[in-house]
């Protein structure tokens, strides 16, 4: 919240890029001594585009001298903050402006401070491409001015961070995103209000509730404060008493539509410029049960939230502006649990170099699962009683399902090069548990070869290849049987 206010106080100051740049230091040191280190180096690389901006025009006049190869605008920091141009997209021409030159932060020496500040930032939040990419423009900068002992510091600097992020490519924690709304009279304008709040790797919901809790009873002492459920969908801001403070927290996983889900290929571009989350309610027909055993009656509620500005952002929470919601029916609920144990096991046979550890995780998960809501009571519910349901969602439940078997074959064949002498009882395990699962699946599906002749995925009933399950877990092949729109208002 003093992060919020900060950086409206230097939004206030668009005429004045001086105090202006005093207030974001400001919320840059806020963010330091909470080690907000994403949120700080992007506050640098706000710092830096204006002091680039501001040095680029100041040099129009001056057509003869050599380029000092200051970053060309607000473009060439697209790739590092997603949101630049928000955020100083609405400055005045600097021709109308009066800034001090030459000295200060509106230099040179000052440019390059930011942008050294931002990528050692970054590389503390081990947000590392964007380290690189930071570092990238000072390579140019140190280029056209010679400063050749910097940039040989500055190459030696890369050539670590290049290191790193080889060596860590699949290992590193990612922020935690989490749904936040505030109801109740004594909020005022905020009342009814939801964010998406932004909190380092590892944060747990629970302590992230009670911390958000410890700060409502700070600054509301003579209210109470009261958690809403998450099943609790529609929350009437009328019967709410006027003397207790509500709110109500869903943990968040970042969303990504069939179309942009292919272009997302690495673990980085599935953790940068977020504008979209999702989160899932499971509920059921009867009253007062949200989940329930028997898998054919299980319903969910998916609940896509857009946010006004994406992450990474100078701010930790950002206001919701729009948020769908999707009624998931009980076979389609099981067409995204199996594409989601299929995505699970393609990770791990495309990881660089495999983890063991993890594909036993995963094996273990699928193959010896002996849970309710396992692939064989999906299979019993459902294909056992095809004749129940839509042909299609039949069509695609079964695709989905051979390719399950298809994935675990491939997968335990993995293991089986992986592990030494003291594991091959396991691995015997293994195949003994995937044989007998083949085999009682065999009676709910129709006896398909698991591969081409030429040993590809076979393409399942919409005409995609198996080996693409980032789009499965998206597209159902489904009809939304409930859409509803709600956007959050201006305040």
């Amino acid at each position: 919240m003093t992060g919020d206010l900060l950086h409206a106080i230097a939004n206030g100051y668009t005429d004045t890029p001086e105090l202006r740049f005093s207030w974001l230091e400001k919320l840059c040191k806020h963010h330091f001594v909470h080690k907000n280190w994403d949120e700080a180096g992007q506050c640098h690389v706000v710092l830096a585009a204006l002091i680039a901006d501001w040095l680029q025009a100041a040099d129009q006049p001056q057509a003869n001298r050599q380029p000092r190869g200051y970053p060309a605008g607000l473009a060439a920091f697209d790739g590092i903050h997603p949101s630049i141009r928000a955020e100083l997209g609405h400055m005045l021409p600097w021709s109308s402006l009066e800034v001090t030159a030459g000295s200060g932060p509106f230099s040179d020496s000052g440019l390059t401070l930011a942008l050294h500040t931002a990528g050692e930032y970054f590389k503390k939040a081990e947000f590392y491409e964007l380290s690189i990419a930071v570092f990238n423009l000072l390579v140019n900068v140190y280029q056209q001015s010679r400063t050749y002992d910097r940039l040989s510091r500055l190459y030696n600097e890369l050539h670590l961070i290049c290191q790193t992020l080889a060596e860590t490519q699949n290992a590193r924690l990612w922020p935690q995103y989490y749904r936040v709304g505030f109801y109740g009279a004594k909020f005022e304008q905020l009342n009814g209000v939801e964010f998406v709040y932004k909190e380092p790797k590892g944060t747990m919901l629970p302590d992230f509730v009670e911390r958000l809790k410890g700060q409502l009873r700070r600054l509301y002492p003579d209210a109470s404060v009261e958690v809403i459920p998450n099943t609790t969908e529609d929350i009437d801001l009328i019967v709410l008493a006027p003397t207790t403070v509500y709110l109500q927290v869903v943990s968040l996983v970042p969303y990504f539509p069939p179309s942009e889900s292919a272009s997302r290929e690495t673990v980085f571009q599935q953790h940068w410029n977020l504008a979209t989350f999702l989160y899932e309610t499971p509920f059921t027909n009867k009253p007062g049960a949200a989940q329930t055993e028997d898998v054919s009656s299980q319903f969910k509620r998916k609940t896509i939230v857009t946010v006004e500005q994406p992450f990474p952002s100078v701010r930790k929470r950002i206001r919701i502006s729009s948020k769908e919601v999707t009624i998931i029916s009980p076979i389609e609920n099981a067409i995204e649990a199996i594409a989601a144990r299929c995505q699970a096991l393609q990770t791990e046979l495309n990881s660089v170099p495999p983890s063991t550890k993890t594909l036993q995780i995963v094996l273990q998960g699928s193959v010896l699962a002996q849970v309710n809501a396992g692939p064989l009571k999906i299979c019993e519910a459902f294909l056992g009683r095809r004749d129940t349901y839509a042909a299609q969602f039949v069509d695609k439940l079964t695709a989905g399902i051979q390719r399950f078997l298809f994935l675990c074959k491939k997968a335990i064949a993995l293991n089986k090069q992986l592990v030494s002498d003291v594991q091959r009882e396991y691995q015997r395990n293994l195949e003994n548990a995937f044989s007998d699962l083949t085999d009682k699946m065999d009676r709910y599906i129709k006896p398909q070869p698991t591969s081409n002749p030429d040993g590809s995925i076979p393409r399942d009933s919409s005409g995609s290849r198996g080996d693409n399950p980032g789009h499965d877990a998206d597209v159902s092949g489904r009809t939304p049987t409930t859409v509803t729109r709600t956007h959050s208002s201006t305040v």
